[in-house]
């Protein structure tokens, strides 16, 4: 027991001797670690705490958070660190009592040994001023590290040592002093702390080797189309100049020799109508010193040029009519290194092919338009200060003069971006190249864009398209004088379902039929399904569709009563979404009903108007007055006193007896005399005479009687009356002589059939041919059938009609 007290006291005797970072005057307690109070990163150690108390409660703490103690005897305890991490700041260690309210401790640091100085260098700035000298420090070590520059000369016999100046961003600075133009120098660097120490590569110099000149100043640029002036001054005098010509994309470096302290250089070869930055720096020469800072930077532009490349012009169309279309034509903005300065405006040339007539238009935008023809060639220029670009010619419409692109393929990518693929047409004909244009499907207009390639690209890629969106869009062969195309329609710049269906509305529906409005927005969609579903004691469904998916209305077809429910779904990729709100419908019996009672209304309006008709048609003044009405309708009857016979009877002085004709005539069924008349159609044409409608007939003739027949008036209503001269016993025959006999009559059709024998049909009806109101078995006929029919009975006198009214 004594041997094993006096050993732990030996140990506990020697940590308070031999420990470091101990802090026990004035205090209850000691803190010790077995490693010191600075250890490296990775580092395990022990840590200690012995306490004058040995009967008070102990504790230990590392940033004051409590370790977990081991009990080393009654009066000291100690834990393990184990892997210790390094960083900027120090560890806080303490030892703790109960009883006592001052702890003891001490701070405990992790860091790095030293690393090795890199990139030293020193130069002159000026040829009278101090050498500088820089180098990189390295990593931060995180404990206190001692650095040096130090330099030997050949004008000094011992070895010059000097701290840095400061250091800054892991570069530390120094400045030493010059020993004569002629001296060689050497110069390195060393760094320690409490891990080592490490030195620097040493350089070698003279003052000539590292001196650097002042920047020069750039004092004025002037600049033509393709070159620039640039004007500076030196400080001191050097014999190298640099000048560095930076655009937005490019830069570039000249170099130039010069021995004046001022001086200029021409810089050529610049693009027209460029901002240009410049700067210059110097160098003794091109063996000797180094670069100087560079200068100030001065900006400029070169003059404008005339536009060097024609525009990129396309178009889009609409339909006017089967002949003329709408055009609206666009182009492409030429770069800055095409435009070759500012583009004042645009000349849009159009030339109708068909009137050949030329209008010109000013545009100080993109596109132009609307512009109306069939055939048109169109040029488009661009404008600036000094001229015009390359004329742009299209030749609207196009026209397909040789096979199109075969399997075009068109697919999304990426979320904004759109992969066309084609193989070359199957043709022979020289290509000059392809079109490739796509556009939203339900925007063309607005949202065109368009891109040309070479013949032997078959394949691009389309960026910046809207997320979600359906493009539509084609392939265009180019040839010389035409085009062949071949489209891609309702590509989805990024395939996915819908994620909600379309909102409904209805906005009206009549005779059992409802019409359908909705809107929808998200994914590109393909299609629409409308779902109609019955709520009955029978409950049925049934889809209306697919509908085209730019439709935004739908009427469906007529439903019978009752009640509805209907949603719709909208469908992308052969994929269905979910289904959209739910519109209740009620279609009413009474609706339903609607278009069999105005048919049922109609027809009783219509059989009441024909029943009435059929009454007032059985008056039997009604009755003659309309058959009056249709005898108007025949044609003019030739005037038979226009004929050859009548005018060789007027021509011998023979008396032309006088017949009258009037309504009163219809109805009597006394026998008229009347002339019997032959003359083929040839003849009647040559002798016919207008206006021969006359209400008085007059001609001479040999009484004759013969009676009327309803057929003979059918030949009457036909127009077909013949003027001739007749022998009463030979049959009618044309002669080129004139007739003088002396019974030469008037024939009318109904004679003609007469004397060929037909029988009279006196029990018809002769109304019945053209009269159109219907005949009752109980109406008796207000127009006798029989008689003969005269020129007197053809005569109608116009004032009858105003008995009508008197009636």
């Amino acid at each position: 027991m004594l041997l094993q007290f006096s050993t732990r006291s030996a140990f506990a005797l020697m940590i308070l001797l031999c420990g470091t970072g101990a802090e026990t005057v004035g205090k209850m307690c000691a803190a010790f670690s077995t490693s010191g109070t600075v250890v490296q990163p990775g580092t395990s150690f022990a840590v200690y705490c012995v306490f004058d108390n040995a009967k008070c409660k102990k504790n230990m703490y590392l940033d004051q958070g409590g370790l977990q103690a081991v009990n080393y005897n009654s009066t000291t305890i100690f834990s393990e660190i184990k892997n210790i991490r390094a960083r900027k700041t120090s560890y806080e260690f303490a030892c703790k009592c109960d009883c006592c309210l001052v702890p003891c401790g001490f701070y405990l640091t992790a860091g790095y040994p030293p690393d090795k100085p890199q990139n030293l260098t020193c130069i002159q700035v000026g040829i009278n001023g101090n050498i500088t000298c820089t180098w990189k420090t390295g990593r931060d070590p995180y404990v206190k590290t001692l650095s040096y520059i130090l330099m030997k000369t050949s004008a000094l016999n011992n070895t010059l040592k000097l701290t840095p100046r400061y250091s800054m961003n892991g570069t530390a600075f120094a400045s030493l002093p010059t020993f004569g133009s002629h001296s060689e120098y050497t110069v390195w660097v060393t760094t320690s702390n409490k891990f080592g120490n490490v030195s620097s590569d040493s350089i070698y110099f003279t003052l000539s080797d590292i001196a650097k000149p002042p920047a020069p100043e750039i004092t004025q640029v002037h600049c033509l189309s393709y070159s620039c002036i640039i004007h500076w001054k030196v400080k001191e005098t050097t014999h190298l100049l640099q000048v560095k010509c930076r655009t937005d994309t490019e830069t570039s470096v000249i170099s130039s020799i010069t021995g004046n302290t001022s001086g200029n250089l021409n810089v050529s070869h610049l693009e027209p109508f460029m901002q240009y930055e410049f700067q210059t720096r110097n160098k003794l020469d091109s063996e000797r010193g180094v670069w100087s800072e560079w200068s100030n930077t001065v900006a400029a532009r070169t003059d404008e040029e005339v536009p060097l490349k024609e525009m990129d012009v396309w178009y889009t169309e609409s339909n006017l009519h089967s002949q003329e279309k709408l055009y609206r034509i666009l182009w492409k903005e030429l770069s800055v290194s095409e435009a070759r300065g500012v583009i004042l405006h645009y000349k849009v040339m159009v030339t109708d092919q068909l009137t050949r007539k030329s209008t010109e238009l000013a545009s100080t935008g993109l596109a132009v338009g609307p512009i109306r023809c069939s055939y048109c060639d169109i040029t488009v220029s661009a404008y600036n200060s000094k001229g015009h670009s390359p004329v742009a010619r299209i030749a609207l419409p196009l026209v397909t003069v040789g096979p199109s692109p075969q399997n075009v393929v068109c697919q999304p990518i990426s979320e904004q971006g759109l992969a066309i693929s084609w193989q070359k047409p199957n043709t022979v004909q020289p290509l000059l190249g392809y079109l490739v244009e796509w556009f939203p499907t339900d925007a063309k207009s607005q949202d065109l864009g368009w891109k040309r390639t070479a013949p032997g690209d078959l394949r691009m890629v389309v960026k910046d398209v809207i997320h979600h969106r359906c493009y539509t869009g084609a392939v265009y062969a180019l040839y010389a004088h035409g085009v062949g195309k071949e489209d891609f329609r309702n590509i989805c710049s990024w395939p996915s379902v819908p994620t909600q269906g379309p909102k409904t509305s209805l906005k009206n529906w009549d005779n059992a039929t409802v019409t359908v409005h909705w809107k929808h927005e998200g994914v590109c969609v393909t299609g629409y399904t409308i779902y109609l579903k019955s709520s009955g004691s029978q409950p049925s469904e049934k889809r209306f569709g697919p509908v085209h998916p730019y439709l935004k209305e739908y009427t469906t077809e007529e439903l019978l009563p009752g009640e509805y429910d209907l949603w719709m779904t909208a469908w992308a990729n052969a994929e269905e979404g979910p289904a959209g709100p739910t519109n209740h419908i009620f279609i009413d019996f009474k609706k339903n009903e609607k278009n069999m009672d105005m048919v049922l209304i109609l027809t009783g309006l219509f059989a009441s108007v024909t029943f009435l008709l059929a009454c007032v048609c059985r008056i039997p003044t009604v009755k003659q007055r309309v058959t009056v009405c249709f005898r108007m309708i025949y044609n003019s009857i030739p005037d038979p006193a226009n004929s050859i016979w009548a005018k060789e009877c007027i021509a011998k002085g023979q008396l032309l007896p006088e017949y009258k004709f009037n309504a009163s005539a219809v109805l009597s069924t006394e026998e008229h005399s009347t002339v019997e008349i032959q003359e083929d159609a040839e003849a009647a044409q040559t002798h016919e005479t207008p206006g021969s409608t006359s209400s008085d007939v007059e001609l001479i003739c040999s009484p004759r009687s013969f009676s009327q027949s309803p057929s003979a008036d059918r030949d009457f209503n036909q127009d077909k009356l013949m003027h001739s001269h007749i022998d009463n016993s030979a049959p009618a025959q044309h002669d080129t002589k004139p007739y003088t006999h002396p019974n030469v009559e008037y024939i009318s059709s109904n004679g003609l059939q007469n004397i060929s024998g037909e029988d009279d049909e006196d029990d018809e009806n002769c109304l019945n041919d053209f009269f159109p109101c219907p005949q009752s078995p109980f109406m008796e006929d207000m127009v006798p059938c029989t008689g003969q029919l005269t020129l007197d009975d053809l005569k109608i006198n116009c004032n009858v009609f105003t008995d009508i009214i008197n009636m």
